[in-house]
């Protein structure tokens, strides 16, 4: 199975530090970050405060420092790490550090 997807950068996001990047299905009208931001916003709305206000500076101010991402999240050597509001809840944002740059995935 082929699928077509295009990268995105998300602008609000990206600054001096890494930019951040998300995945958008050809075939869909959104992004897997807004999917997710949609999923979760009201179910857990604080967490997706502390997510948003994570990457917020991650783009702009700090970087994506490891202590942020809970690494090896994957298969192993696959690179998939994910972003918690907070270490031990459960509301996570999976992805990949490209050469310094976030790249999110999708979280099924």
């Amino acid at each position: 199975m082929v699928v077509e997807f295009e990268i995105v950068k998300l602008t609000n996001f990206s600054g001096n530090a890494p930019s951040v990047y998300v995945v958008k299905l050809l075939n869909d009208n959104l992004t897997v970050f807004e999917k997710f931001i949609l999923e979760n916003k009201y179910e857990f709305k604080s967490e997706m405060e502390d997510i948003v206000n994570r990457l917020y500076i991650i783009g702009k101010r700090t970087g994506a420092r490891e202590d942020y991402f809970k690494l090896n999240e994957g298969n192993p050597g696959d690179g998939v790490v994910a972003l918690f509001d907070r270490p031990g809840n459960k509301l996570r944002l999976e992805g990949k550090d490209l050469a310094g740059n976030l790249l999110f995935t999708d979280n099924d």
